[in-house]
Protein backbone atom coordinates (compact mmCIF):
# COMPACT_ATOMS: atom_id res chain seq x y z
CA UNK A 1 0.00 0.00 0.00
CA UNK A 2 1.01 3.25 -0.78
CA UNK A 3 -0.29 6.88 0.73
CA UNK A 4 -1.42 9.21 -1.73
CA UNK A 5 -2.31 12.66 -0.63
CA UNK A 6 -5.53 13.14 -2.26
CA UNK A 7 -5.10 16.55 -3.67
CA UNK A 8 -2.99 14.63 -6.19
CA UNK A 9 -6.15 12.50 -7.58
CA UNK A 10 -8.88 15.47 -6.46
CA UNK A 11 -10.33 15.32 -9.62
CA UNK A 12 -11.11 10.93 -9.47
CA UNK A 13 -12.19 11.59 -5.99
CA UNK A 14 -14.59 14.68 -7.45
CA UNK A 15 -16.27 12.26 -9.68
CA UNK A 16 -16.32 9.55 -7.60
CA UNK A 17 -18.23 11.73 -4.87
CA UNK A 18 -20.43 12.91 -7.43
CA UNK A 19 -21.79 9.55 -8.74
CA UNK A 20 -21.87 8.03 -4.93
CA UNK A 21 -24.13 10.81 -4.28
CA UNK A 22 -26.80 9.86 -6.50
CA UNK A 23 -27.04 6.51 -5.10
CA UNK A 24 -30.25 5.49 -3.64
CA UNK A 25 -28.78 2.48 -1.51
CA UNK A 26 -30.07 3.20 2.05
CA UNK A 27 -26.83 1.11 3.72
CA UNK A 28 -23.96 2.15 1.93
CA UNK A 29 -23.55 5.23 -0.62
CA UNK A 30 -20.05 4.66 -3.34
CA UNK A 31 -19.15 5.70 -5.78
CA UNK A 32 -16.33 4.20 -8.17
CA UNK A 33 -15.05 4.63 -11.11
CA UNK A 34 -12.23 3.36 -13.61
CA UNK A 35 -9.42 5.00 -15.19
CA UNK A 36 -7.90 3.67 -18.14
CA UNK A 37 -3.86 3.74 -18.94
CA UNK A 38 -4.35 7.32 -20.55
CA UNK A 39 -6.21 8.59 -17.95
CA UNK A 40 -9.68 8.54 -19.46
CA UNK A 41 -12.52 7.74 -18.11
CA UNK A 42 -13.65 4.15 -19.25
CA UNK A 43 -16.59 3.15 -16.79
CA UNK A 44 -18.37 4.89 -13.68
CA UNK A 45 -20.76 3.70 -11.55
CA UNK A 46 -22.98 3.64 -7.93
CA UNK A 47 -24.66 0.97 -6.56
CA UNK A 48 -27.91 0.52 -7.68
CA UNK A 49 -28.27 -1.35 -11.15
CA UNK A 50 -30.33 -0.07 -13.92
CA UNK A 51 -33.85 -0.31 -13.23
CA UNK A 52 -33.87 -0.50 -9.73
CA UNK A 53 -35.27 2.93 -8.32
CA UNK A 54 -34.99 2.60 -4.47
CA UNK A 55 -33.80 -0.03 -2.28
CA UNK A 56 -37.36 0.21 -0.44
CA UNK A 57 -37.79 -2.01 2.02
CA UNK A 58 -33.67 -2.75 2.69
CA UNK A 59 -33.50 -6.08 3.78
CA UNK A 60 -30.29 -5.72 5.46
CA UNK A 61 -30.19 -2.22 7.15
CA UNK A 62 -29.94 -4.42 10.54
CA UNK A 63 -27.64 -6.17 9.65
CA UNK A 64 -23.51 -6.32 10.22
CA UNK A 65 -21.80 -4.80 7.09
CA UNK A 66 -20.68 -7.78 4.45
CA UNK A 67 -23.13 -10.21 5.41
CA UNK A 68 -26.40 -11.59 3.60
CA UNK A 69 -25.40 -10.01 0.39
CA UNK A 70 -27.49 -12.16 -1.35
CA UNK A 71 -30.67 -10.03 0.39
CA UNK A 72 -29.53 -6.91 -1.34
CA UNK A 73 -31.01 -5.39 -4.69
CA UNK A 74 -27.64 -3.52 -5.14
CA UNK A 75 -24.56 -4.44 -7.42
CA UNK A 76 -21.05 -3.41 -5.47
CA UNK A 77 -20.01 -0.40 -7.18
CA UNK A 78 -16.51 -1.85 -8.01
CA UNK A 79 -18.63 -5.21 -9.75
CA UNK A 80 -20.74 -2.70 -11.51
CA UNK A 81 -18.77 -0.05 -13.06
CA UNK A 82 -16.34 -3.43 -14.30
CA UNK A 83 -19.23 -5.02 -15.62
CA UNK A 84 -20.05 -1.68 -17.57
CA UNK A 85 -16.27 -1.12 -18.67
CA UNK A 86 -16.61 -4.64 -20.36
CA UNK A 87 -19.70 -3.71 -21.74
CA UNK A 88 -18.72 -0.70 -23.13
CA UNK A 89 -14.84 -0.59 -23.33
CA UNK A 90 -13.63 -4.20 -22.91
CA UNK A 91 -10.29 -3.85 -24.76
CA UNK A 92 -9.75 -0.78 -22.08
CA UNK A 93 -9.92 -2.61 -18.81
CA UNK A 94 -6.64 -4.34 -18.61
CA UNK A 95 -3.81 -2.25 -16.66
CA UNK A 96 -6.91 0.16 -15.89
CA UNK A 97 -6.99 2.07 -12.21
CA UNK A 98 -10.03 1.75 -10.05
CA UNK A 99 -10.61 4.93 -7.69
CA UNK A 100 -13.64 4.19 -4.91
CA UNK A 101 -15.33 6.64 -2.28
CA UNK A 102 -17.74 6.04 0.22
CA UNK A 103 -19.52 8.68 1.86
CA UNK A 104 -20.50 8.61 5.22
CA UNK A 105 -23.58 8.84 7.07
CA UNK A 106 -23.30 13.09 6.48
CA UNK A 107 -23.08 12.21 2.60
CA UNK A 108 -19.04 13.54 2.66
CA UNK A 109 -16.18 11.42 1.99
CA UNK A 110 -14.79 10.55 5.07
CA UNK A 111 -10.60 11.86 6.16
CA UNK A 112 -9.24 8.29 5.35
CA UNK A 113 -10.70 5.68 3.65
CA UNK A 114 -10.99 1.92 5.27
CA UNK A 115 -9.41 -0.99 4.54
CA UNK A 116 -9.64 -3.57 1.24
CA UNK A 117 -12.68 -5.64 2.85
CA UNK A 118 -14.53 -7.57 -0.02
CA UNK A 119 -13.78 -10.34 -1.45
CA UNK A 120 -16.11 -10.94 -4.51
CA UNK A 121 -14.68 -7.41 -5.72
CA UNK A 122 -10.66 -7.99 -5.31
CA UNK A 123 -11.70 -11.58 -7.05
CA UNK A 124 -13.42 -9.32 -10.07
CA UNK A 125 -10.79 -6.95 -9.69
CA UNK A 126 -8.16 -9.59 -9.81
CA UNK A 127 -9.71 -11.82 -12.65
CA UNK A 128 -10.22 -8.54 -14.87
CA UNK A 129 -6.56 -7.48 -14.79
CA UNK A 130 -6.97 -4.15 -13.43
CA UNK A 131 -3.71 -2.92 -12.41
CA UNK A 132 -3.94 -0.75 -9.52
CA UNK A 133 -7.12 0.54 -6.85
CA UNK A 134 -7.32 3.48 -4.98
CA UNK A 135 -9.70 3.83 -2.13
CA UNK A 136 -10.08 7.37 -1.52
CA UNK A 137 -10.42 9.36 1.64
CA UNK A 138 -10.74 13.55 1.65
CA UNK A 139 -7.22 13.49 3.28
CA UNK A 140 -5.48 10.72 2.73
CA UNK A 141 -5.95 7.84 -0.28
CA UNK A 142 -4.50 4.09 -0.38
CA UNK A 143 -3.25 3.03 -3.45
CA UNK A 144 -2.94 -0.89 -4.18
CA UNK A 145 -2.10 -2.97 -6.81
CA UNK A 146 -4.34 -5.42 -7.50
CA UNK A 147 -2.83 -8.58 -5.85
CA UNK A 148 -1.93 -6.62 -2.92
CA UNK A 149 -5.74 -5.77 -2.69
CA UNK A 150 -7.43 -9.46 -2.97
CA UNK A 151 -4.71 -10.43 -0.26
CA UNK A 152 -5.86 -7.87 1.92
CA UNK A 153 -9.04 -8.42 1.64
CA UNK A 154 -9.26 -12.15 2.54
CA UNK A 155 -6.84 -11.22 5.38
CA UNK A 156 -9.58 -8.45 6.59
CA UNK A 157 -12.30 -11.77 6.88
CA UNK A 158 -9.66 -14.03 8.50
CA UNK A 159 -8.55 -11.79 11.09
CA UNK A 160 -12.44 -10.99 11.78
CA UNK A 161 -12.75 -14.79 11.97
CA UNK A 162 -9.74 -14.98 14.64
CA UNK A 163 -7.56 -17.12 12.28
CA UNK A 164 -4.68 -14.84 11.82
Amino acid sequence: MEIINSNDIKKYIEICTSIAKLSKCKKSKRGVIIVDFYGNLISQANNLPVGVDICDPCLRTDLEGGTHLELCRAIHAEDYAIQLALRNNPSKIKNSTLYHVKLDKGGEVGKFPGDPSCTSCSRIILLNEIKDVFLCGRLESYLYNSNEFNNLSYQFHLGKMGKL
